[in-house]
């Protein structure tokens, strides 16, 4: 997701204890679902494409964009929202989405944000994974009782299996993301594209 503004650059620990309880109840129930850029990866697109019965060609056409981060030149699948003045996912309706069971990992962390690093451990490149708050005005799931660690908001949310499947493909993004080498042109950034989501293409 990236409305950086709320993001708290907190880092947080697996530990680190937090209130939070979305329901439909609560004034502000999906509101977080729209006027919002999701990034894709690429199990995300196959379980939601899976969860629609359409290939991954399909699927990308018709649900995505693809957009190309000015700093790495990397090119990402984007959900796309709907074309009125909320900007609304395709996905989500007055009783909440429906594709709950089969969401993107990003929505799965939310209020949750979780990034990766890249470092030097002196015995080679170690990837390091963080968290982080996500903290917008209209949310008013911190004000409910429901108390969580980051380890077990992540067990109930299920985006382990999302962590595991994702490591590699982010893995990959952090190598070409190296400082001297050369960014991506066009023809390079439409085959690393297809590469990472077009699935069904690729088999």
């Amino acid at each position: 997701m990236s409305k950086l503004d709320p993001v708290v650059t907190t880092k947080l620990s697996l530990k680190s204890k937090f209130k939070f309880k979305c329901h439909k109840g609560i004034k502000c129930f999906t509101l977080c679902c729209s006027n919002i850029d999701i990034l894709l990866t690429p199990y995300d697109v196959l379980r939601i494409k899976n969860r629609l019965g359409l290939t991954s060609d399909e699927f990308l056409s018709k649900y995505t964009y693809m957009k190309v981060d000015e700093k790495s030149s990397h090119p990402y699948a984007m959900l796309k929202m709907k074309d009125d003045k909320e900007r609304a996912c395709q996905f989500v309706t007055p009783d909440g989405c429906t594709i709950y069971t089969d969401r993107p990992a990003n929505c799965r962390y939310y209020p949750v944000g979780q990034g990766t690093l890249r470092k030097d451990s002196g015995k080679g490149p170690e990837d390091e994974e963080f968290y982080f708050f996500i903290n917008e005005p209209h949310c008013l799931g911190f004000n409910e009782d429901k108390e969580w660690t980051v380890e077990s908001w992540r067990a109930d949310q299920e985006v382990d299996l999302y962590d595991q499947m994702n490591r590699e493909w982010k893995s990959v993004q952090l190598r070409k993301n190296l400082p001297g080498r050369p960014g991506l042109d066009g023809r390079k950034q439409a085959q690393f594209f297809l590469a990472s989501y077009d699935i069904d293409g690729f088999k």
